[in-house]
């Protein structure tokens, strides 16, 4: 009787530890205290965690046949079991499903979260169905749910990858009337959207603006920004960016360090010098990483004997 009123009041815990007393003291417990304990255990909670292991393992035939078991049950899906079958959906490739089940959810009269509408958004992005992408982040900003920097973020990153730069930049530029201060993130992921564009003056000036709005840059902000020079053989440039870079502390990475040592233009030798710098400054794992990286350039017979032999020599230097 006391396990099955601790169970029926979510007492689950005190439950088990009422049970494990009689247990230690001797007494045999009836079916019915085992029945009070696996109806304690099967509520949402629990209902939850096992469709979250599934979904992990796309094994969404037994997800679906657990979250129909809930209501067999009594209980009531939440928001948190409609937004783990959603994702679970969403990883399996199946985002109209995905979305059959988020009008199911509000039917239910169960409100999506900021995880629900992130999830479902970052897999219509990467199937490019931007209709209803538009349509439901619309939803999102009329729904009233108070969307942080983290979220816009998201969806900035999802534009630039869908290559909807326009888009983008647009969402990115709204920040500053919605009250919102891009971080670091949310600078290089629109920085980053930009040079793979090819607009690298913009990307340039915005990494300006950037430090003037008093967001700091870091290492991988001016790596985006040297790397989409490089690419463009805009060498000068990249070396002016790379001293400014390094007066601030911060270090090539190793694609960046790849490109430096590969550069075949007219500066190719003060690449080469900031490369083989870079390099010597580089973590052992950092620097393995940039080795690995040069086997699978495609250059001509010379110029990647060069590099090993400037990679082993560095290496040495490195480990003295």
């Amino acid at each position: 009787m006391i396990t099955d009123n601790l169970c029926k009041n979510r007492l689950v815990a005190e439950a088990f530890d009422f049970f494990s007393e009689i247990i230690r003291k001797g007494i045999s417990p009836d079916i019915v205290t085992y029945n009070s304990l696996i109806h304690g255990l099967c509520n949402s909670k629990y209902y939850n965690i096992l469709i979250n292991g599934y979904c992990k393992k796309r094994r969404m035939a037994e997800a679906v046949r657990l979250f129909h078991e809930i209501s067999q049950t009594g209980l009531v899906p939440d928001t948190v079991t409609y937004t783990t079958l959603i994702g679970g959906f969403c990883h399996a490739r199946k985002p109209i499903v995905a979305i059959q089940l988020l009008n199911e959810m509000r039917a239910c009269g169960q409100h999506p979260n900021l995880m629900t509408y992130t999830t479902l958004l970052d897999r219509l992005f990467k199937n490019q169905c931007l209709a209803e992408v538009m349509a439901l982040f619309q939803e999102m900003e009329e729904s009233g749910l108070q969307l942080n920097i983290v979220v816009y973020s998201i969806l900035i990153d999802d534009m630039c990858k869908a290559g909807n730069i326009e888009d983008a930049r647009e969402l990115f530029c709204s920040l500053f009337t919605k009250r919102l201060r891009p971080n670091v993130r949310t600078y290089n992921i629109m920085i980053d959207g930009l040079c793979k564009e090819g607009l690298l003056s913009e990307a340039n000036m915005l990494l300006k603006k950037m430090e003037e709005n008093g967001c700091f840059s870091n290492g991988s902000t001016y790596n985006i920004v040297v790397l989409g020079f490089l690419r463009k053989d805009e060498t000068l440039k990249a070396m002016q960016l790379l001293k400014g870079m390094v007066e601030k502390g911060f270090f090539a990475d190793a694609c960046t360090v790849t490109l430096l040592l590969n550069t075949s233009n007219n500066s190719g030798l003060v690449c080469w010098k900031y490369g083989l710098l870079m390099l010597a400054s580089m973590s052992s794992s950092c620097f393995y990483e940039t080795e690995l990286l040069l086997k699978h350039i495609h250059g001509n017979a010379v110029n990647r004997e060069k590099n090993f032999r400037a990679i082993k020599a560095t290496k040495q230097c490195v480990l003295i």
